[in-house]
């Protein structure tokens, strides 16, 4: 006996940048199943969007829309929606997010100041010192080891203490005190 079936799955968007396909949290199995897979997006001046991030079906134009307050439940939410189709997409959209981006990844500045730190040591710097300037410096040492590959930095034993090290510095001979460890 067939039936007439359909089954909705509502979550939130990964974070990270990527196609419409690649922000759906999980295994691609979930969007490669689906017949049409919806993104609720807001585009950069703020207007809600519902878009098509992938479908296998024709005719499936975007809509946009406000959130109102239901005028008898001021507790209640409403899709007021615009009219007309949109002919963009929710990979339209991400796109012109991530090109218009005006805040940096917190995870690029700390980035670019591990290899500063480990640039004006001379190329090394012990870890623990790294994460003590860091700290200072407002990033947290989960940030810190992180971020460490990104900088370009290395990381090794010498004597028992943790090093990082970027091979492009410029040849200097290590301070004392960025290989001490307290």
């Amino acid at each position: 006996m067939r039936e007439r079936l359909s089954i909705m799955l509502v979550h939130h968007d990964r974070k990270a940048e990527g196609s419409a396909i690649d922000k759906v949290l999980g295994s691609r199995g979930w969007v490669a199943a689906a017949r049409i897979v919806l993104h609720i997006i807001k585009d950069k001046d703020g207007q809600r969007k519902l878009l098509a991030g992938k479908t296998n079906m024709a005719g499936a134009a975007g809509l946009a829309f406000d959130v109102i307050t239901a005028p008898d439940d001021p507790e209640t939410g409403l899709a007021a929606w615009a009219p007309g189709e949109l002919a963009e997409t929710a990979d339209d959209i991400i796109a012109a997010a991530a090109a218009h981006s005006k805040t940096p990844r917190k995870s690029d500045s700390a980035a670019a100041w591990v290899r500063a730190e480990i640039q004006a040591a001379g190329g090394a710097l012990a870890r623990a010192e790294a994460l003590r300037r860091g700290k200072d410096a407002g990033y947290s040492e989960k940030m810190l080891d992180r971020v460490r590959g990104e900088a370009g930095a290395e990381a090794t034993k010498a004597g028992g203490t943790s090093i990082w090290l970027v091979a492009d510095a410029p040849a200097a001979k290590p301070a004392e005190e960025s290989l001490d460890v307290e």
